[in-house]
């Protein structure tokens, strides 16, 4: 699941600012009809998402989270390690492509 997050917020890195005032604009009638203080909750959950510096920043806690579930056992041996890997390896999501 955590591919495929990473996927999305990369996906839509580039047009962020409109996703995040399309989600107000639609979200807002409907939260100040349900209850008179929701307005200005969602308008909070919305903030983040309008600069891209918070979704790399998202991406990479999204990526070390994923590097702490990836770590090896201790029960390899060094030497088994050190011989599986002959490619550098790559970071982040992108470590899941074939090519």
């Amino acid at each position: 699941m955590e591919i495929l997050a990473i996927l999305a917020l990369e996906t839509t890195k580039p047009i962020i600012y409109i996703v995040g005032e399309l989600g107000r604009f639609f979200t807002f009638p409907f939260t100040s009809i349900i209850r008179e203080g929701l307005a200005e909750k969602t308008e909070k959950i919305f903030l983040p998402f309008e600069k891209r510096t918070n979704i790399g920043k998202l991406i990479n806690i999204l990526e070390d989270k994923t590097k702490e579930k990836e770590k090896p056992k201790s029960d390899i041996a060094p030497e088994q390690a050190s011989t599986e890997t002959t490619m550098p390896q790559k970071k982040g999501w992108r470590r899941y492509l074939q090519f």
